[in-house]
């Protein structure tokens, strides 16, 4: 769970970074070129959606058969195991135990929080545009035909 936690946190987390920086360049483009047609806009804002959407559910990022292998790094182990250490440590894993289980509660309660602000703020972001909504229907319903 700790670990899907931590993946789904770090998608959203480039995914936000990336749509941020992407904004960013298409509201630039459209302030810098005024005279670029409104169909091109919208269509440079309908990519920017679909970057937001498919960076949450695409995982994986695509391999490319250029790119060299990762060199698979070496870990050597030591030729022989210290008597003291290995003491130490088993007269001591009930303290660390202890440790190791407040650290995982510490480390599992702000990736939790992050989500739920995030999920809060996207719950704010849909209501605020039903409402928006409902008011535009509302002025649709009231409108009256020109008859001018």
């Amino acid at each position: 769970m700790d670990m899907m936690m931590s993946e789904v946190l770090m998608r959203l987390g480039w995914t936000s970074l990336q749509s941020a920086v992407l904004v960013a360049l298409v509201w630039g483009v459209c302030r810098l070129l005024p005279q670029l047609p409104s169909a091109t806009r919208c269509r440079l804002w309908w990519l920017v959606a679909a970057q937001a959407v498919l960076g949450l559910l695409w995982s994986s990022p695509l391999e490319l058969a250029v790119l060299p292998a990762p060199a698979p790094a070496a870990v050597t182990a030591p030729a022989m195991a210290l008597p003291a250490f290995d003491a130490a440590v088993q007269a001591a894993p009930v303290t660390y135990a202890a440790t190791a289980l407040e650290s995982a509660t510490m480390t599992a309660s702000w990736p939790l929080l992050l989500l739920a602000a995030w999920a809060a703020g996207v719950l704010l972001m849909l209501m605020h545009s039903l409402r928006g909504y409902r008011a535009s229907r509302a002025l649709v319903r009231s409108a009256t035909e020109c008859t001018d």
